[in-house]
């Protein structure tokens, strides 16, 4: 199941990776201020991140289904980020599980979705 949507599956992963990977290098590129960088990473951490999570999944689910791996593949894609821009950073492995998590919550948001346009689908129709 997982080949046969893989096409449609890298435009999902696309924003997240962009999020995990792309953001991280260039806040550690700009010359701002240290504090306001930490301070950055952090909403990064606590925020943004889980809310795209939140949305990707949703909104994955709502037009594909409920699919067990797609949160458990979101939150394993931020392990090579913790060694490749926080080496430092002893316990951003932390963040895996709650990024599954969300996205487990997001995917059922999505079934939600999915079953609530299906039965106003099915009520117009009668």
């Amino acid at each position: 199941m997982m080949m046969k949507d893989g096409g449609k599956l890298v435009w999902y992963l696309f924003p997240i990776c962009l999020v995990y990977y792309l953001v991280p290098i260039i806040m550690l590129r700009t010359p701002l201020d240290d504090l306001i960088i930490k301070g950055f990473i952090i909403n990064l951490l606590l925020v943004y991140q889980p809310v795209l999570i939140l949305l990707i999944s949703a909104i994955y689910s709502a037009k594909h289904g409920f699919s067990w791996w797609f949160p458990l593949v979101l939150g394993l894609l931020y392990l090579p980020v913790d060694s490749m821009f926080f080496p430092h950073a002893e316990g951003a492995e932390v963040y895996v599980l709650p990024y599954m998590v969300v996205g487990f919550l997001g995917s059922n948001i999505g079934i939600l979705v999915r079953n609530w346009k299906r039965s106003g689908n099915s009520k117009k129709n009668t």
